[in-house]
């Protein structure tokens, strides 16, 4: 490998940026071996057409695959030995890059001047090539479901009954469905459809029996196509392959001005994909069907990249609220979590002068980390950072508390959400936290360099934690998702499955209601309703319709939970564990179950009450009320710190105090309970 490379050098970084290219070469035997050849290319050159290749390197140790290039030996992963036979023309040759053989991945200090590169890569490239794999778990119903639902959606588009996409509240969401409708409005004849489709409209206008599956309706309520469930299944099983947990995909596919999307022998572009994955997981009529674990990061990568696509005069993507968004994202590299990230970030800001691609021996995870930490805290001036949520266990690199672990995000647990982060496209909805004050920053030391583990702050402990209730788990566990994903298994087992997740999330609010009410009134104000302080609690004060609007939300909500609360009063005397409790409040709430629910109860409070997933509910020794970081005790100290915009819960260790994370406190948000005068040093460790 090395003699290889030797023979097709990079130019000096004193010439400018150049890039290896691979050429495949042709074959009409799918059995002949693999050949390409690699040359050196000017990324400047705009005359050199390419295409770049977007995949998941899977096993790089193990089933190797043997091919020719430039005459010598090469072997590869199996995943993009299978990928380039899939790519290979029969007559003509192929040019692409691809990072695990366009760089010398031993070479690190070429790795990390072409990582820096890759922005640039992927914008020239005339096109992405997205390799989702070989064919199995009928992935191959995906793409006609995906051109059928497509179908449906520009046939009611060009009809001028509705402007499908002016019917989206998200900005980013209209942005892309605008895109993919004008790139498909010659693609088919007004009025064309597929029999599938028609068969669906027709039972629909009759109130028909309409097959089991899912219900595709446009974002103005009109039904317009349908995907049976075997179709569902296999659509969200292909969006649990290991490609979409990559980190490195969100810029690879942000950046792209084409991307075409490949599975087996068939192909997909990514504007319709897109239209499939915005209907089917935004505006499916029943939301039930839709596992949580598969939808966020692929919504997220749209949004991103329709930031990207359509820049607003506010649109400022930043590298801590990207890692934030992408936090449950993998690399094989923990260094990766943040570098696969910094192509995002617009090249004059300056995050980019404090953190450098780096993958010398000498630059590990921990110090790469903390250098990152040190570069935050030193940009912004404030502490936002230590507001990034952090789990039970910090992993294996022994990192001290203020130093995010952007390398573990444990699978069984939720992603904890920021507490409040202003998106790019509508950074002003809302008021900023400011609960050490509206004028207080922080500056950091210039002398604190890695390796240093002690973080100086100023504050002053607000209160202490007297009682916790336990993390509010979501309603769809991984556990249920997985069943969802798996038809075989017995309806008797997901029924089950869905009770128990359902049951686990209401034991877990009830027990948050039981909390919130011991105490009237809420301290440092008259309101005499705990229901109200609850309702912002759980939104971590976010509710853009006012607290009158959210709290009438959760009151309709808490009005179908009769008869969970008869059997949650029961269990004592029927004396059953968890495992058959929960099913029982599951099935209790289904029984009661009455109330229908808008898109204005969702905008006032059911979309914002996601922040409280993965947290504890906790009340001080002075009565306050708020949601706390997995993992904290009772005991542990509330601080207000100059330059925090929220309080951190902390806990008291040698040589100084263990950060737990940010936490919400009714009454406590906006500087209310702020008092300079009893600042004084805080050391985290």
């Amino acid at each position: 490998m090395e003699s290889l490379y030797r023979d097709i050098q990079l130019p000096s970084s004193d010439e400018g940026p150049h890039f290896r290219l691979l050429t495949l070469l042709p074959s009409k035997s799918s059995d002949a071996a693999i050949r390409f050849s690699l040359s050196v290319s000017a990324l400047s050159d705009e005359t050199v057409e390419y295409e770049a290749l977007s995949y998941c390197w899977g096993d790089a140790v193990h089933n190797r695959v043997t091919t020719v290039c430039n005459g010598v030996t090469f072997t590869v992963g199996e995943n993009l030995g299978a990928a380039l036979l899939r790519l290979r023309l029969p007559e003509a040759p192929r040019t692409l890059w691809i990072d695990a053989v366009c760089i010398n991945q031993d070479d690190l200090a070429e790795r990390a001047q072409q990582v820096g590169y890759m922005r640039d890569i992927y914008r020239h490239s005339k096109g992405v090539l997205i390799w989702l794999g070989t064919e199995y778990d009928d992935s191959g119903l995906v793409f006609p479901l995906c051109e059928r639902i497509a179908k449906a959606f520009a046939r009611s588009a060009n009809s001028g009954n509705e402007s499908l996409a002016g019917e989206v509240k998200e900005d980013w969401a209209q942005d892309a469905l605008t895109d993919s409708q004008l790139r498909m409005k010659d693609r088919w004849e007004e009025g064309e459809t597929d029999k599938a489709t028609e068969d669906f409209l027709k039972a629909a206008r009759s109130d028909a029996e309409i097959p089991t599956g899912v219900v595709i309706t446009s974002f103005g309520g009109t039904r317009i196509a349908h995907a049976r469930i075997d179709e569902f299944q296999a659509f969200m099983k292909l969006l649990q392959r290991p490609w979409w947990k990559r980190s490195w995909i969100i810029q690879e596919i942000c950046l792209a001005a084409e991307a075409t999307i490949i599975c087996g022998d068939s192909t997909l572009e990514w504007h319709i994909f897109i239209v499939s994955i915005l209907l089917l997981l935004l505006e499916a009529a029943d939301r039930q069907l839709l596992p949580t674990a598969v939808r966020g990061n692929a919504l997220s990568m749209i949004r991103i990249r329709s930031w990207i696509q359509h820049p607003g005069p506010d649109t400022n993507l930043n590298l801590l609220e990207l890692l934030w968004e992408f936090r449950s994202q993998e690399a094989t590299d923990a260094r990766d979590k943040i570098y696969a990230f910094l192509g995002l970030v617009p090249p004059t800001d300056p995050v980019h002068s404090q953190i450098r691609v780096d993958y010398q021996v000498d630059n590990d995870v921990k110090k790469c980390y903390t250098e990152a930490a040190l570069a935050f805290l030193s940009l912004r001036q404030n502490l936002d950072l230590l507001s990034t949520g952090r789990y039970p266990s910090h992993g294996e690199t022994s990192l001290p508390s203020w130093v995010p672990d952007w390398s573990f995000s444990p699978p069984t647990q939720p992603t904890l959400l920021p507490l409040q982060v202003f998106t790019p496209s509508s950074p002003k909805t809302g008021i900023p936290f400011s609960a050490s004050g509206p004028n207080t920053t922080y500056t950091l030391s210039s002398s604190l360099t890695p390796p240093t583990t002690h973080l100086p702050l100023k504050g002053f402990i607000l209160d202490r934690l007297a009682t916790i209730a336990p993390p509010l788990p979501p309603i769809f566990t991984v556990e249920y998702d997985s069943f969802m994903l798996t038809p075989s298994l017995p309806r008797l087992k997901t029924t089950t499955a869905f009770l128990r997740s359902v049951g686990h999330h209401l034991d877990i609010l009830l027990r948050w209601e039981s909390l919130a009410t011991s105490i009237t009134p809420y301290p440092g104000t008259s309101d005499p309703d705990p229901l109200r302080v609850l309702t912002a609690v759980l939104c971590a004060g976010n509710t853009p319709r006012g607290l009158d609007a959210a709290h009438g939300a959760f009151m309709k909500h808490r009005a179908e939970l009769k008869w969970p609360r008869r059997v949650a009063r029961w269990r004592g005397r029927l004396g059953v564990g968890e495992r058959v409790y929960r099913p029982l409040l599951g099935a209790a709430k289904m029984v009661s179950r009455g109330a229908e629910y808008g898109p204005e109860e969702d905008e006032a409070f059911f979309t914002h009450m996601a922040v409280a997933t993965g947290r504890g509910l906790g009340r001080t020794e002075g009565g306050l009320l708020g949601l706390v970081p997995p993992g904290a005790r009772e005991g542990d100290g509330v601080v207000l710190c100059e330059g925090g915009k929220v309080p951190l819960v902390v806990r008291e260790g040698e040589g100084g105090w263990e950060l737990l994370g940010g936490g919400y406190f009714h009454g406590v948000m906006f500087g209310e309970r702020w008092e300079a005068g009893r600042c004084g040093s805080i050391t985290v460790v």
